[in-house]
Order: C-alpha cells, then structure tokens, then sequence
C-alpha cells in the first residue's frame, strides 16, 4: 500500500537527545495546548508559515514556564511538550517572522539572559520549520510522538502519506504537525497525538512497518520519541 510505503517508514523519529540527554541531533514539528489553539491561526488555510523550535533541559520546570510565559507573547506560543522519561527536558515551539528573524533573536545576548533566568542547563538545540499542515481540533490526546524523517521527494512521500489517514487513526494516532527543515525540504517533521501508547507502539513494531520503511523512500533510519503535554 502506498501509505504503508510512506507513513510507517516514518514511525522512528531523529529526536534530539537520547531519551534523558539534551545532546542529540534532530527533533520534531508543531504542537500547540488548548489554549494557544484559539489565539494561533489555522496554518490549513495559509500557504506556509514559519516557526522555531528548541529542545533543552532545565533545572525546575515551574521557574522556567513562568519566565518562558512572561516574555514570549500567547500568541506567539505554539506548544510546549515535556519529556516521557526526563519532564525537565523541555520541546518548545513557537512562530516566528522568518527564520532569519529567528536566528537573530535566539543567538542575541538578551535572549541568552533569559534562557539563563529560566534554569537552563547546557545549550539548547534548535531547529526551524516551514509548517505544512497542522491540527488545531481539541480531541483530548495527551501524548505526543514526534516523528523525523529525510525521504527522496517530499511531494511523492506526502501523497501517500495523506492517504494512510484512516491507518493512523486505526492505530490510535492522530496527525498534529506536519513540516519540513528550512534548509532542506525533504526532512520532514511530523507529530502525532495519542492517549494508547500501546497500540501505537505496537504498530510502530510491527513487521509491516519494519518492511514498509525499507520500501518507503526514507533515506536512512527514521527515529522517534515520546512526549507528553503539559498541564
């Protein structure tokens, strides 16, 4: 099946860190909470929008959020998702003007003090989307697994992977994100939500999925992690 051939070759996500380390290499795409679902606008009925997004551990969560609240507007925020395994590793998303607009304001010194103010440990890694698709219906899901993969052509691997809706959800699996590197259109960024881990992770280990990554146009392996959102 041609979605076969593409959606569960990407069931493997180049995370950023290694389940409980900020040293990682690749993560995922755009997620929001219920509350900045109603400020953000809906990416479906734009072209493309741009966004950032940023893996890092702190010391105390609590003093973190509330810095990251006081100084990034609501509208501004996307989402913010912690760690299965470490809730002090931190994915936060967030629009941006451009991804040059981006770099600047994340590399200023201003922006350093405040990362600091809010208990970061150790550099955090950063990653810049072009936003494709994204789900803004409130359904109640409160994990999420964040998907890399780079395939050969984004447009012939999107064709399929639309197609295999149905399958995700029959696996307890719902698209949130979709989007692609800034520098590299064909590494893509997914994210889905699920409330039956299980099932998922079932479906993720299956030999169908095994046999459908190797067939799927996914160069190299995919990678994945799992994350929940916060409260």
């Amino acid at each position: 099946m041609k979605f076969i051939q593409s959606i569960l070759a990407c069931f493997v996500l180049i995370v950023v860190l290694d389940a409980c380390s900020t040293k990682a290499t690749k993560e995922t795409p755009v997620e929001s909470n219920t509350d900045q679902e109603e400020a953000a606008p809906d990416v479906k009925k734009e072209k493309q929008r741009t966004a950032v997004g940023g893996i890092l551990e702190v010391e105390n969560f609590e003093k973190w959020s509330e810095v990251y609240n006081r100084e990034v507007p609501a509208d501004v925020q996307i989402g913010t998702l912690r760690n299965l395994d470490n809730p002090n590793l931190i994915f936060v998303t967030q629009w941006t003007e451009s991804h040059n607009q981006a770099l600047q304001m994340l590399t200023s010194s201003e922006t350093r003090s405040i990362m600091d103010e809010g208990t970061m440990i150790d550099e955090p890694l950063f990653q810049y989307y072009n936003v494709v698709d994204r789900n803004l219906e409130d359904i109640g899901d409160t994990l999420r697994l964040a998907v890399t993969a780079e395939v050969l052509n984004f447009k012939s691997w999107k064709e399929g992977f639309d197609e295999g809706e149905e399958m995700w959800k029959e696996s307890s699996l719902n698209l949130r994100g979709l989007a692609t590197d800034a520098d590299n259109t064909n590494l893509v960024y997914i994210l889905f939500s699920t409330n039956d881990k299980v099932t998922a992770s079932s479906f993720m280990n299956s030999i169908a999925t095994k046999e459908a990554i190797s067939k799927s146009g996914i160069i190299g392996a995919p990678y994945m992690t799992w994350w929940k959102i916060t409260e």
